[in-house]
């Protein structure tokens, strides 16, 4: 299968101005175009080369490659992005890390580092990859902590396939250090402790235009379509970097705490959607990490009561020592019953569906107040089907809303919620693995034991 492609110059060995404005107009036209246009303005190719890689003999012989252009060959330094990471990974080796910042001369093989390799369902290999270079707009950074998602789960399991690169490395919940800055890159240092926002919006869509960047037409998805964070190390792309996705820690928090910003950010945005306001009746429906986050944001929106149905003892537990009223297991006891004694007998003012059970669409209707809020947080499983009783939403004018990821503005407010210490994040991470134990790291997640599962390179 052919692999699309996409190169990008990113600086010039030597500093002619119409020269770099040449290659730029030869972008995505290959090789023997850009070296006509070189000729044009009066730089042989082969010239240029040896000016940067000594050890290249025949700069156009060894110039069109099947994953990319060779840096020795073209001049000047380069980065190929393809949708497979192999091939990526082959284009660098080749020499795509080139030392354009460091002076270092063009090496067959750069370092390696460990990473997950999810190659399909039910597939992920641990094993080494070279560590990704960086070009002049990007940044490299040390992952210490990737926390596992449910996502993930579904992702290995085939549940979830649209957006997703096989072969890839999953892992969106990370956080670390940084340890190589681009030359062009101004607001970092290495050493830096940064967490990074996963999405990474085209900017240019109806929905980026319309604070909706989180539903991005283009969107991009590091552990998705981009190396994630079951690694050692991230290579945060330059689209990324401009968009402000690595945020700046504070403080000394572990960094598994700090990587929960990112699911806390897409509560962030769903608790924004549901309009939780002082005084309001909340009934969460799960109390997985994503319903202990609800539960934690309600209270600080001054709710008079929350409410938690779970069927699991000791997520129950945790729920009520982080703030839940009345916590129900719905296989034992009449949750209705108890939500109308609990909120005055007309229902709850807000119910936030956080598992993804169709026939919980239809309870939170009937469990929700004339004129109260519905967000469906969870995705649904399956094809997403729900018998839903819509006379409810009618006679009840009902608002029902959904919640998809989270923006960057959603996920700065939940670092700083983690960093000021009014979500506890700390006792959610109850589980550690190192990197060569990712696989169990992942079925420790889906088995449902425990809350939150981080992985340690």
């Amino acid at each position: 299968m052919r692999l699309r492609r996409r190169v990008r110059i990113l600086s010039l060995s030597r500093g002619a101005g119409h020269v770099f404005r040449a290659i730029m107009e030869s972008i995505c036209y290959g090789t023997e175009h850009i070296f006509q246009s070189m000729r044009g303005n009066g730089f042989e190719p082969k010239e240029v080369a040896a000016g940067v890689c000594p050890n290249v003999q025949e700069a156009e012989e060894v110039a069109h490659v099947e994953s990319g252009m060779k840096p020795e060959a073209a001049g000047y330094e380069y980065y190929v992005e393809t949708y497979s990471p192999d091939a990526r990974l082959e284009a660098r080796r080749r020499g795509a890390r080139c030392g354009w910042r460091t002076g270092q001369q063009c090496s067959e093989k750069g370092d390696l580092m460990l990473a997950a390799v999810f190659n399909g369902p039910g597939e992920i290999e641990i094993k080494e990859l070279e560590t990704p270079g960086i070009g002049p707009d990007e940044v490299l950074v040390k992952v210490e902590a990737n926390t596992v998602c449910g996502t993930d789960v579904r992702i290995l399991r085939g549940e979830k396939t649209k957006g997703i690169s096989r072969p890839g490395v999953l892992g969106h919940e990370l956080a670390g250090r940084v340890a190589e800055v681009g030359g062009d890159v101004g607001s970092y240092e290495a050493g830096m402790r940064v967490v990074v926002s996963p999405g990474i919006p085209c900017g240019r869509c109806y929905p980026c235009k319309h604070d909706m960047e989180n539903m991005c037409s283009e969107l991009r998805v590091i552990g998705y379509d981009v190396l994630g964070g079951l690694s050692e190390f991230v290579r945060v792309p330059a689209a990324a970097v401009r968009a402000g996705n690595i945020f700046i820690a504070r403080g000394d928090l572990p960094a598994e705490h700090l990587a929960l910003a990112e699911p806390l950010a897409c509560c962030v945005n769903g608790h924004r959607r549901s309009r939780t306001d002082v005084d309001d009746a909340v009934l969460v429906m799960g109390a997985g990490p994503i319903g202990l986050f609800h539960v934690q944001l309600a209270r600080l929106a001054g709710a008079r009561t929350v409410i938690v149905s779970e069927p699991s003892e000791e997520r129950r537990q945790m729920a009520e020592e982080l703030g839940a009223d009345v916590t129900v297991d719905p296989t034992s006891e009449d949750l209705p019953e108890v939500v109308g004694e609990t909120a005055g007998g007309l229902g709850v003012d807000v119910a936030v569906i956080c598992i993804g059970i169709p026939a919980l669409v239809n309870d939170a209707l009937r469990l929700t107040r004339p004129g109260g809020r519905v967000n469906v947080f969870a995705g649904l499983a399956g094809k997403g089907w729900a018998e839903v009783e819509a006379n409810l939403i009618h006679y009840k004018e009902l608002e029902v809303t959904g919640t998809s990821n989270s923006r960057r503005r959603d996920f700065e407010a939940a670092l700083r919620l983690i960093e000021t210490g009014r979500i506890d994040v700390e006792s959610m991470v109850t589980h550690r693995y190192p990197l060569e134990s990712a696989v169990e790291a992942i079925e420790m997640s889906a088995s449902g034991q425990g809350i939150k599962i981080a992985v340690i390179p």
